[in-house]
């Protein structure tokens, strides 16, 4: 029996790569990069800093994350970047999948979650969308780092309205804090069951916010102040990109 792969010339080096539209040695090279800029990161919303210190422009002047603790975008949304999540969510390349849980996967160890009293939150998908696409992007992800990685994943969140956030500008985004995200049904639900299971009988401590971009910062704002009502005293944010 015989396999064949499509050819394909990596997004970064421009070197043939099969399958993929990276290849393993950037792939490898982007993760190893992750988190060597942390001193130069605005503290409240995760941009990488020029000449601030601190806290970036738009935070100081005007600040949208009030509900997040800790925030941290992978990398920046430029150059292959963009290409390579247009890939993945435009083009359906769902192999691409696996490659980003690897790097949320790291990320999750640089944020030194306590996985024992730590959940990790995917941001939901607009309604319909799972049945239109196919797949959710971020669901799969949050899948794989259930499945391979070992975290504890917690659909916690529902999204109301059938709007993409893509095609609303930043004051339309910014309007829809409070509105927009909200507990899901059976959240009560899954947390007590949550308790129940873990040795203390608590809520989770701790909830990690998993998203695909953070534009504005509205989306994970939204969220965050929902997990907070739930109960969750701290929550973190991780992005796999960061429009700065």
């Amino acid at each position: 029996m015989s396999f064949s792969f499509a050819r394909e010339k990596c997004l970064v080096c421009g070197r043939t790569c099969f399958a993929m539209p990276i290849c393993r040695s950037c792939a490898d090279s982007a993760e190893s990069s992750l988190g060597e800029d942390m001193a130069f990161r605005c503290a409240k919303c995760g941009k990488p800093l020029l000449s601030e210190q601190g806290l970036c422009m738009s935070c100081r002047e005007s600040p949208v994350l009030h509900h997040t603790d800790t925030v941290f975008p992978m990398f920046t949304y430029r150059l292959w970047w963009k290409k390579l999540l247009f890939e993945w969510k435009m083009h359906d390349r769902r192999n691409l999948s696996p490659l980003f849980a690897r790097f949320f996967a790291k990320g999750l160890s640089i944020l030194e979650v306590d996985e024992k009293n730590t959940v990790i939150v995917p941001v939901p998908p607009r309604p319909g969308k799972k049945r239109e696409k196919g797949w959710d992007q971020m669901g799969e992800l949050s899948s794989y780092l259930s499945s391979v990685y070992g975290y504890s994943v917690l659909p916690l969140l529902k999204r109301h309205g059938r709007g993409q956030q893509k095609k609303k500008g930043r004051e339309e985004r910014l309007s829809s804090v409070g509105t927009l995200y909200g507990k899901s049904d059976c959240a009560g639900r899954i947390l007590s069951i949550w308790a129940r299971r873990s040795k203390s009988g608590n809520l989770p401590e701790n909830a990690v916010i998993v998203d695909d971009v953070i534009t504005t910062g509205a989306t994970v704002e939204n969220c965050a102040a929902v997990l907070k009502e739930l109960g969750i005293r701290k929550v973190s944010v991780l992005s796999l990109l960061i429009v700065d």
